[in-house]
């Protein structure tokens, strides 16, 4: 009988030990992290685009990383508008891939501007003052709440600037979507206009 009472004390023992060598070997090996989110501020969308500056950079796996996923065009566009965009981006990126943003080398800082697509719909001048004219024309293909941000990289003087519009946080992610007008208006279907 002293066998059996001593196994059954023991066996709580033994479930404890594991237990804490479990515990213990947890603790040893972190879960693997997700990738840092960015927030969805100005001073983060500098800090993406102030990256394209440095002439060491890969600028082409910067480009690329902005590329929107499949998902992301209906996170930006309304209805029937996202699948018009998410074609029409296609061959942009395609493009990118190639000739990606490369900043001159007499561009020495960011300027950053960002507008929400609610304001772009309320037809707000002063908060499109940064922006270009055709995003008025597609204000209603956009979802409401959106932060835009348009970065312009300059140089002292009066070089030329070079300025990339549409860049959008979601979920953490810089996408790049620019002149969101040539991808719902592709030229094949644009009205002509009378002169």
């Amino acid at each position: 009988m002293t066998g059996s009472l001593r196994a059954a004390a023991t066996a709580p023992l033994l479930l404890l030990l594991l237990l804490a060598a479990s515990a213990c070997s947890s603790k040893q090996k972190p879960p693997p992290q997700p990738p840092p989110k960015h927030p969805d501020t100005v001073e983060a969308a500098r800090q993406m685009a102030a990256r394209f500056l440095d002439p060491k950079a890969d600028h082409r796996a910067l480009t690329l990383a902005l590329r929107p996923r499949d998902e992301d065009y209906a996170r930006v566009f309304v209805g029937a508008a996202a699948a018009l965009a998410k074609k029409g981006y296609h061959k942009l990126w395609v493009v990118a891939a190639r000739q990606p943003i490369r900043p001159r080398a007499h561009h020495t800082r960011v300027d950053l501007y960002k507008v929400k697509s609610d304001a772009i719909k309320a037809g707000d001048e002063k908060a499109l003052a940064h922006f270009p004219a055709g995003y008025r024309r597609i204000a209603h293909h956009l979802k409401p709440g959106l932060s835009i941000y348009r970065f312009r990289f300059v140089a002292s003087g009066k070089q030329a600037s070079l300025a990339f519009d549409g860049l959008y946080n979601i979920d953490g992610r810089w996408v790049l979507m620019p002149q969101p007008w040539r991808a719902l208006d592709p030229p094949r279907h644009r009205r002509r206009r009378s002169h």
